[in-house]
């Protein structure tokens, strides 16, 4: 759900994380996605440990300004090409 914070419109989503315990490797088919071994993970509920991401609009009068990306609560000095 869109929600609106002063001038800034942001999004926020949480959800559980997820620990593969077991990974498969490669696929049979691709065309069909079908996977070579078979997997085990586990869901930890979300009251215990979850993942949490906000995402803002930077409106169109500020857009000239920089991009900040915060990891944890600490502003990211570097931002790599894969993000």
């Amino acid at each position: 759900m869109l929600k609106k914070q002063g001038d800034t419109f942001y999004v926020q989503a949480r959800s559980p994380i997820n620990i593969a315990l077991v990974k498969y490797w490669g696929k049979v088919d691709k065309s069909l996605i079908i996977p070579a071994n078979s997997s085990l993970s586990i869901t930890v509920d979300k009251k215990d440990l979850c993942s949490s991401t906000k995402v803002s609009l930077i409106p169109k009068e500020r857009q000239l300004e920089q991009i900040v990306i915060v990891l944890n609560g600490e502003k990211a000095e570097t931002i790599s090409q894969r993000i």
